[in-house]
């Protein structure tokens, strides 16, 4: 295959994984395991009035929801009570921003709601909590984890006992070449520089770093440049020959129209554990980190498969890092103990 066929090609590779809803104001997605989780929040707002609702949920079929409840931007100073369609609910969030009170009786009163607001200590009203698109999502939500007409759903119950939720789904295992003891085959400055002029890159902050794959094959991460918050490489595979192309990376989405050819290869943040195989990046949408991606990879001998992936496309004042997941393996299970 020439040099430009690879990068081609390389560019092309895209692995078909769940994707996320939105609903109103809520965004939802379960990934292939059945885990779901949603984020519900207005539009931007800095004073603390508009707060975050922030959902989790196994797809076992007894596992309960969990549920982070904050000011957007903010993290919550005391505990509240919650007032639904003006009148107060026996739900309340404490200084750490859990739910006081029943999960799912919770969601459910929130699906029925035209208005959900959050009381202070004072009794004054000190913000309001999203409820446009709940009852969709929530009901999206038991669809997916297959809970529809059992008493474990949320909006979409029934009288079948939880225990008519199939199994979780097995999850797929990317199978790793044999390791190699030997060290990393490292290229020289004339080639790295190549790679960087070929690559457009600019001035970086980080170093570039080798890691031995297999008995043929080691990963190179080229720092290409920083950001004002993040830094991003270039990742290379290279031959014991010396022999480098961009390194073959599996994409949880298709690549934009017009991305260049090394856009496949860049990183974020990137990161590789030897121990777990795993290839990882970080992508912070703003410093904030309200939204965004991480994903990992595992390298298969051929490409490095996709193993985890989380995203967020909007950001609207969430927990750092708090992100809808879509995808998980063996390799990068969401629960290790799976």
């Amino acid at each position: 295959m020439s040099f430009t066929a690879f990068l081609a090609a390389s560019a092309a590779i895209a692995v078909d994984i769940p994707q996320p809803e939105q609903f109103g104001d809520w965004a939802i997605s379960c990934d292939n395991g059945r885990y779901c989780a949603a984020q519900a929040a207005f539009e931007d707002s800095y004073d603390g009035k508009a707060w975050v609702i922030s959902i989790g949920r196994d797809g076992k079929p007894q596992a309960a929801p969990s549920l982070y409840l904050s000011p957007a931007f903010y993290s919550p100073e005391a505990s509240t009570r919650i007032k639904i369609d003006g009148r107060m609910s026996r739900f309340g969030i404490d200084k750490n921003g859990s739910l006081i009170g029943d999960p799912v009786q919770f969601l459910d009163a929130l699906a029925k709601a035209q208005k959900a607001e959050i009381i202070g200590e004072d009794g004054t009203v000190v913000g309001g909590l999203a409820v446009s698109g709940a009852s969709a999502a929530l009901r999206w939500m038991d669809d997916r984890q297959m809970r529809v007409g059992t008493v474990s759903a949320i909006v979409a119950r029934g009288s079948k006992p939880a225990s008519a939720v199939p199994p979780l789904p097995s999850l797929p295992k990317i199978n790793t070449p044999e390791q190699s003891a030997a060290p990393p085959r490292i290229i020289d400055n004339a080639q790295i520089a190549t790679i960087k002029a070929q690559a457009n890159c600019s001035k970086a902050y980080h170093e570039d770093e080798f890691f031995r794959l297999d008995n043929a094959h080691t990963l190179g991460l080229i720092a290409c440049g920083t950001g004002a918050y993040q830094g991003f490489s270039v990742a290379i595979l290279i031959q014991e020959n010396g022999a480098w192309s961009p390194a073959p990376i599996e994409q949880a989405r298709p690549l934009w129209e017009g991305a260049k050819t090394w856009s496949a290869a860049t990183i974020t943040t990137a990161h590789y554990t030897p121990q777990s195989h795993l290839l990882n990046t970080f992508v912070k949408g703003r410093g904030l980190g309200d939204f965004g991606l991480s994903a990992s990879w595992v390298w298969d001998g051929e490409i490095f498969r996709l193993a985890n992936y989380s995203a967020l496309d909007r950001g609207r004042g969430g927990p750092p890092g708090d992100w809808l997941p879509q995808w998980q393996t063996k390799n990068a299970p969401r629960f290790p103990a799976q």
